[in-house]
């Protein structure tokens, strides 16, 4: 690796730091009197400093994976999102609960919470595709906490069904963001407990052993904490920022694979998936933007993810996309002609 490239490369590892920030960003917003300090930053400030920044040019080899002390800082770092996410997740509910607090600042408190919650989806998707008990534990249960505790069976199904229409998780060209959530949404929770029965009935399992009902239990579980501890209120908060983080994570689903199908014969390829090169929005997405390589070897760390020549990419990143995904008119308009023909 050249010498311009090896700080390339140190600079991005040193980046994915910048994803512990966004956790800090609603105690830091409410301190300094700038209640909209986090969705400032995470949709207008990101997509305009990917534009200045430019693209990632970052490349991971064999070289950087023998890297231990690299290696094992950026294993912790979704443990360590983990960690300050659920810390401002207490901060936000006890000040709701226990303080005055005027109605700007309340509203950005809870969204502040709610786009925590939403990167802490992106923690625990590297967390699930890691052979450790422990990290896999702590996707189980951040997914809890964000109640959607039946994507750890679903992504992984996903995974060998990806961009095929009946699997549920292919956005269709044409199909609008609202449109796709919803249905979505209706599909993962069912297709996750009917994978789950017949994991089930396939090894003469108890009920309890459907790993979707001891998620959803454990979701049960820790509001029935919240509503002990802080009340109707704190159990409001948790409501809320669960309710953002399922929305964030369908949305990421819709950015990810909108419009590209392919047939129960296709191979899964590269084509399949979309992609962004943005430097920041990588960085504090854990690389989940290089996603058509995360799905060709979903055991690549995150830190090792490449762009792979000739997969689709979009034009912006996630924080971006979304300011064209709420108008569906636009969205159509930008991304449709963009669309491969996969099949």
């Amino acid at each position: 690796m050249k010498s311009n490239e090896r700080k390339a490369f140190v600079l991005k590892n040193a980046g994915f730091s910048l994803m512990l920030l966004i956790p800090a960003f609603g105690p830091i917003g409410y301190s300094a009197g700038i209640p909209w300090l986090s969705p400032f930053a995470i949709f207008v400030a990101v997509p305009l400093l990917d534009l200045i920044l430019g693209d990632d040019q970052t490349a991971s080899d064999n070289r950087d994976r023998r890297n231990g002390l690299w290696n094992g800082y950026l294993y912790m770092v979704p443990i360590l999102y983990v960690a300050a996410w659920i810390a401002s997740l207490f901060w936000a509910t006890w000040l709701v609960s226990t303080q005055s607090v005027h109605n700007a600042e309340l509203i950005g408190v809870l969204v502040a919470t709610g786009l925590s919650s939403a990167f802490a989806t992106c923690a625990a998707h590297e967390l699930l595709h890691r052979r450790n008990a422990f990290d896999r534990w702590l996707s189980r249960t951040t997914m809890a906490i964000c109640c959607y505790g039946q994507f750890v069976v679903e992504h992984l199904h996903h995974h060998r069904t990806v961009g095929i229409a009946e699997a549920g998780t292919l956005p269709y060209k044409g199909e609008s963001l609202y449109k796709f959530v919803l249905r979505n949404l209706r599909f993962s929770f069912g297709n996750a407990y009917r994978i789950e029965e017949i994991r089930r009935s396939t090894k003469h399992l108890s009920l309890w052993s459907n790993r979707v009902i001891q998620q959803h239990a454990l979701s049960v579980l820790i509001g029935a904490t919240f509503l002990v501890t802080w009340g109707w209120v704190g159990l409001s908060v948790f409501v809320f920022q669960a309710l953002m983080a399922m929305f964030v994570v369908e949305t990421i689903q819709y950015f990810e694979h909108y419009g590209l199908q392919r047939t129960n014969k296709s191979p899964v390829s590269l084509r399949y998936s979309w992609n962004f090169n943005g430097w920041l929005t990588n960085a504090i997405t854990l690389n989940i933007t290089r996603h058509s390589h995360h799905h060709a070897n979903i055991t690549v760390p995150y830190q090792h993810l490449n762009m792979l020549p000739g997969a689709p990419t979009m034009p912006v990143g996630y924080f971006g996309l979304t300011w064209l995904a709420i108008l569906p008119p636009l969205w159509r308009m930008v991304i449709d002609r963009r669309i491969p023909d996969c099949k």
